[in-house]
């Protein structure tokens, strides 16, 4: 059962007055923050990656016609672009650059991967929807463990996988949070609705649900009311004082720390 406690002080409108940058991006389909606050998002062709203060950075387009599916920059020295037409992951350095070719993951021996997610040992983990497993590959894209996810579905219905904290953290298509740990273990599952949304690197995450901006504590499940009148149909991000608002064709970031001066 969660737990809801309200802020008041933003809780009456004060983050609508916080300046602001808005950065129009056109449509894209997914995104990803890393550790020093850049922002990533994939256009399914290109990604395109912008600083805190909303320049443009850096911008990344496959040699192929691959449709990009995922991003994994929580290393920002080694991002990981999937793309699964063709099994093949493309690493990337810090200005969006090839650290070297395209690791094709048929050499691992599996051949239906559908979702992966960096290893925190600097490996990739793989769902292989034919064999209904969960492996972890070495750099060398030899399985270094595995374990079967009969007990909890099946991959197929896998929407996001994400390794935080010595845990799996799987996103299924009932929008709760599935968490095992590295050895297929149960540990607990989050259905707190508007929180399939959040990007799942700290222990705070942040969520909007029906307007209103939450902090959820992932260890305690507890929710905070952190802003009222708040809207990001993709999801949002606070990174220190910076609150990113995700919508379909445009990025929005406000400081938390200024306040209304008229």
């Amino acid at each position: 059962m969660k737990r809801i406690f309200v802020t008041i002080i933003l809780a009456f409108g004060l983050l609508s007055a916080f300046s602001q940058i808005r950065m129009d991006t056109g449509k894209y389909d997914d995104w990803h923050v890393d550790s020093h606050g850049n922002i990533l998002i994939n256009t399914s062709s290109s990604i395109v990656k912008f600083d805190s203060k909303g320049n443009i950075i850096a911008k990344w387009t496959p040699s192929a016609t691959n449709n990009i599916i995922y991003i994994d920059a929580s290393d920002n020295l080694r991002v990981l672009v999937f793309y699964p037409e063709s099994y093949q992951i493309s690493v990337l350095d810090r200005y969006l650059l090839e650290i070297a070719d395209p690791l094709d993951l048929t050499i691992s021996g599996i051949y239906d991967i559908t979702k992966v997610c960096r290893s925190i040992s600097g490996g990739i983990w793989a769902a292989d929807m034919q064999t209904n497993t969960i492996y972890e590959l070495q750099n060398n894209l030899r399985v270094n463990l595995s374990f079967s996810f009969s007990n909890y579905g099946h991959v197929s219905k896998i929407k996001k996988m994400v390794a935080y904290d010595q845990q799996l953290w799987f996103l299924m298509t009932d929008s709760a949070w599935l968490v095992l740990d590295f050895f297929g273990q149960y540990l607990t599952k989050h259905y707190q609705k508007g929180l399939e949304k959040s990007q799942i690197s700290k222990q705070i995450v942040h969520f909007i649900d029906e307007g209103n901006l939450y902090s959820y504590d992932i260890k305690l499940k507890e929710s905070k009311i952190a802003a009222s009148n708040v809207a990001a149909s993709k999801g949002c991000f606070i990174y220190t004082d910076l609150l990113y608002l995700f919508e379909d064709k445009c990025i929005t970031i406000r400081n938390l720390n200024t306040e209304r001066t008229d």
